[in-house]
């Protein structure tokens, strides 16, 4: 079985060049960011992405904590730590007023 080139595509005519003094106004005209114009939230229930770095013992005594609950009540890791904050955060407002 002989092995043959794959056929080029044909190119289309070229389309009219757009002026240069066009380009210029255009790029000299700018703009703004998508985002520039949009007014920041400030909403408390918005969810923010951190970079968590714990180490290796803190998260074996998560898993060991996790793996310890009824099967009923077990919670994720990720649930089992934001679970953590809140209460911390709740201890830390009671000791405020």
């Amino acid at each position: 079985m002989a092995i043959a080139k794959r056929p080029k595509k044909e190119t289309p005519p070229n389309k009219e060049l757009i002026d240069e003094k066009q380009i210029t106004a255009l790029i000299e005209k700018g703009g703004s960011a998508t985002k520039a114009n949009q007014p920041l939230s400030h909403n408390d229930d918005e969810k923010v992405a951190i970079r968590l770095l714990p180490y290796r013992s803190q998260l074996d005594g998560i898993e060991k904590a996790i793996n310890e609950t009824p099967k009923r009540g077990k919670l994720s890791r990720h649930a089992w730590i934001l679970q953590a904050i809140d209460e911390k955060l709740d201890r830390h407002r009671k000791k405020k007023k």
